[in-house]
């Protein structure tokens, strides 16, 4: 059915329920397609034909109704059921699909059957109650200046990980700011004949072509993926700038799983319908290095390339360092060009040359429609005086861009040769990306830069016509037309511009949404169409007036909210975890950037940019910070903590999850597998050790001992400063959960092993359950929290928090919330913890009931769940990053 068909279906519903009772499926879910499937479940048995869809339909259904706030526990069964029948991991391994037999078959529609049933039951509740479970107390918020400094430095707050460290947690439950993340969402708008395409990193939907005029929806593209155990990181992601050709439209994929899975491919879609004409192999990208590069013609696709499959063993972490060419008709492959480690988007000219440009300051071009026995070699290459990690602009035949030492180049693009260079004068050591991509016209130069300037230069003679200073960075490629000149800032400002009498004037400036505008701009006529990191396109008339916004994701609204339908593919994004000392909260994004902010307003103080997205927390130690990322440079980093400057860098590797500090030294789990020991002074290399897989998770330390686990599912114990490995345990996989050491022991999911010997003490068992998150301890109790329910990968069903009696393994009390986020305990005795599977945050008793039940304190309500981010405890606050898209302060 016709995606506008849908939506004016939907509408209908949902102005008239009374219509869609009388057509036996309940309520409107605000999904048309979903809502068509409702009717087709209760009149078909499911078939092979229609498994797949009706599958990933009712596992997206069930998400949307957790960010709703209901609770599933009927659904856990049917999707246990589910589990059981379909393989989790063959897909992702290099397996074949799987294919049902017919008692298989049988089985699983009446597990659809089962499930769109319960589910009928969750959305009336929906529906029908529209009261939020979140609730305040009759407290005064904490006042920060009674309270004592007492640093949340590291993950879970302290080297053991414990997450208690004395500090006060929220007395009332009530938000006290908000600061917007974003994802590293560069995908520009495509303008062509007065359509819009536009990319969407769903699960279901991958592409949009609307009407430029109108904003109303032409085609949209959807896929149907294959059900395993963990959809979510199976899915591909479409987070690329889409492409045109004569007859298609095109994207690059990333995603999850490594070149073993399915999502390594470049898209070709058929432009008039939005219809998939065919793949092409490409080269697997990580969904954390944020953006898929290429480029493409009739007859030549080129794509970066690093081999990025971090489940191998060992694992292989290669950035970006070469370029592919391959026949654009055939995918047979041309050549391949090692460049160096590259962050910029290759180039292709009309031509057939290539261009591409390193971190380490290097242009190079050569013919890209040859078929070489060897490699390539390069007609001209040019060295600038910084990194150029933005891709270059053609205009005629000169080749311009900016590099990392604040200059602008502008070369002859058949030679090499420079023509001119305007220097800034300016350079921001805190930016991966200093300048925009600039655009060029009409004899001039447009580029946006991290010291918050656009500079419009004389194209002919590289001399300044004017700049311009915004509110905050310009990383998106401003636009201009007729004297009039457009740009926008990471605060998500859009500003108009005129050249007017000799001199530039500022004609507007509107706040388009409260987060960072990374993606290019696009102009047509009268018409600017912008995309920002929180998933909204605006089209804009010049004079500043909004035409049209629609969302990136499928979504309704609901009381002001977005109510996602869809789900962003590839794996979960908001994992950093925050921490506070000195008044400031720290904490990473999916778009790359390490904040800075301050505790008790929300206001920032410094950022700086990494080359992918970072997941750990920023370990603040002796008065810096210590931070990696995963997806991108190999560095690992030192920031001055009161201002983000670099104090050392050493070369790593990528970093999932958070480093540990002690007595002088910086622990690092490495994705490369290998557990490393730095000198906190100068990050210097004490000691490594290998593992077989990805050490992805946080080391805890206590006394004389640091404990690293793996991927390989062992977890080892070694004297923190020789390095000599003391013990090993080998049964527990340590990924999200990862182990904690108080008072002689460790505690990991469900286990507590002996920290001097490694022996297994005791384990928590409650049926079929998956313990992946973080103990915490404090006052002789455990706090372990397990899934109820695969659900869609990393969004499982149910989540239950348990406290347990540290010394002996009996459980004392439950309640609903965790998951995949790790509770913390506040000085005043209440546990704090957020939810995977509900947009709520709570603050619960520590001691229970009697009964095995605690009493609940107060519930705050976000925007959507926690994916692995962990709270911190700081000054009478709570600080969490929800997949809202926003670190919520709450007091």
């Amino acid at each position: 059915m016709n995606r506008a068909i849908f939506f004016l279906l939907a509408n209908l519903l949902l102005q008239s329920p009374v219509l869609l009772a009388q057509s036996s499926i309940g309520f409107p879910s605000g999904d048309a397609e979903l809502d068509e499937l409702r009717l087709q479940v209760q009149q078909t048995s499911t078939t092979h034909e229609s498994f797949k869809l009706r599958a990933i339909k009712m596992k997206l259904w069930a998400v949307t109704l957790q960010q709703l706030g209901v609770r599933l526990d009927d659904y856990v069964e049917v999707d246990r059921r589910m589990s059981q029948l379909v393989r989790w991991n063959n897909l992702w391994s290099g397996g074949e699909p799987q294919v049902y037999d017919d008692d298989q078959m049988k089985q699983l529609s009446d597990v659809i059957s089962d499930g769109y049933a319960a589910l009928e039951t969750a959305q009336a509740a929906a529906t029908s109650n529209h009261a939020s479970m979140a609730f305040t107390v009759d407290a005064d918020p904490i006042d920060p200046a009674t309270q004592p400094e007492i640093p949340w430095s590291g993950y879970k707050g302290n080297e053991q990980l414990s997450g208690y460290t004395g500090a006060m947690g929220p007395a009332k439950g009530e938000q006290a700011w908000t600061f917007p993340v974003g994802l590293a969402w560069e995908s520009k708008p495509l303008i062509e004949d007065n359509y819009v395409y536009l990319s969407s990193p769903g699960v279901r939907t991958i592409m949009y072509c609307v009407d430029l005029n109108t904003g109303e929806t032409i085609w949209d593209t959807q896929q149907v993926i294959e059900i395993m155990g963990d959809q979510l990181y199976h899915a591909p992601n479409n987070q690329s700038s889409p492409l045109a050709l004569k007859n298609s439209i095109v994207f690059r994929e990333l995603g999850a799983r490594g070149n073993l899975g399915s999502t390594k491919h470049i898209v070709f879609l058929d432009k008039k319908s939005g219809v998939l004409q065919r793949r092409m192999k490409a080269s697997h990208v990580d969904y954390r290095a944020g953006h898929a590069p290429f480029d493409a013609n009739e007859k030549i696709t080129v794509f970066s390339h690093g081999i990025q499959d971090i489940h191998l063993n060992p694992p292989v972490t290669q950035a970006f360092n070469r370029i592919i060419g391959k026949n654009t008709k055939t995918g047979k492959k041309l050549w391949e060009f090692i460049t160096g480690y590259t962050f910029a988007e290759p180039l292709l000219d009309e031509l057939n040359r290539v261009y591409a440009a390193t971190a380490e300051g290097y242009l190079y071009s050569w013919p890209g429609d040859r078929q070489y026995g060897g490699r390539p070699v390069p007609e001209w290459e040019f060295k600038a005086g910084g990194a150029i990690n933005k891709k270059p602009t053609i205009y005629e035949n000169n080749l311009i861009f900016g590099a990392n030492d604040g200059v602008v180049y502008c070369l002859n693009r058949l030679t090499g040769e420079t023509v001119w260079k305007y220097d800034t004068g300016q350079i921001v050591s805190t930016a991966f990306r200093h300048f925009s991509v600039p655009t060029v016209a009409d004899g001039k130069v447009f580029i946006g830069s991290a010291d918050k300037n656009v500079y419009c230069i004389d194209l002919s003679s590289g001399e300044l016509v004017f700049e311009f200073e915004g509110d905050d960075w310009v990383r998106s490629a401003p636009v201009f037309s007729d004297e009039k000149y457009f740009f926008a800032t990471l605060k998500g400002s859009l500003y108009g511009l005129e050249w007017k009498a000799g001199k530039i004037q500022q004609r507007f400036k509107r706040q388009l949404g409260h987060h960072p505008i990374l993606a290019d701009l696009a102009i047509e006529g009268e018409k600017i169409v912008v995309n920002d990191s929180d998933l909204w396109s605006y089209c804009l008339n010049t004079d500043g007036s909004l035409n049209w916004k629609m969302s990136l994701i499928e979504s309704f609204m609901k009381d002001g909210e977005r109510v996602l339908i869809d789900q962003i593919a590839g794996g979960a994004y908001y994992q950093s975890k925050p921490t506070a000392a000195n008044d400031t909260v720290f904490f990473g994004t999916p778009m790359r950037f390490v904040y800075a902010v301050d505790a008790h307003t929300g206001k920032e103080k410094w950022k700086f940019e990494l080359g992918a997205s970072i997941s750990g927390a920023p370990t603040y130690y002796d008065g810096k910070i210590f931070i990696g990322q995963q997806g991108g440079e190999d560095e690992f980093y030192c920031l001055d903590a009161e201002t983000g400057a670099v104090i050392w860098e050493t070369n790593l590797d990528w970093v999932w999850g958070s480093a540990a500090a002690s007595d002088g030294m910086i622990y690092v789990p490495g994705i490369d597998g290998y557990a490393w020991a730095l000198d906190a002074s100068n990050g210097h290399v004490v000691w490594k050790h290998p593992f077989a897989m990805s050490v992805c998770s946080e080391p805890a330390v206590e006394g004389e001992i640091v404990i690293f686990g793996s991927w390989d599912n062992y977890l080892k114990a070694f004297n923190k400063k020789t390095g000599e490995l003391l013990w090993q345990y080998n049964g527990v996989l340590s990924d999200s959960g990862v182990a904690i050491m108080i008072g002689g022991r460790v505690y990991i999911k469900n286990m507590c092993i002996d920290a001097k010997t490694g022996e297994l003490l005791w384990e928590f068992e409650d049926g079929n359950n998956i313990f992946n998150i973080t103990p915490a301890y404090h006052d002789g109790k455990i706090y372990m929290s397990c899934w109820h329910g695969l659900g869609l990968g990393g969004i499982c069903v149910r989540a239950v928090v348990y406290c347990i009696d540290a010394e002996s393994g009996e459980l004392l009390w439950t309640q609903q919330g965790a998951g995949l986020s790790s509770p913390v305990i506040g000085a005043e005795g209440n546990v704090y913890f957020p939810s995977i599977a509900d947009p709520y945050f709570y603050s619960v008793d520590s001691i229970g009931n009697g009964d095995g039940t605690t009493k609940i304190n107060w519930i705050y309500k976000m925007g959507n769940r926690v994916e692995e981010s962990t709270p911190a405890l700081y000054k009478g606050k709570a600080y969490i990053m929800s997949a809202d898209g926003y670190i919520h302060a709450i007091q």
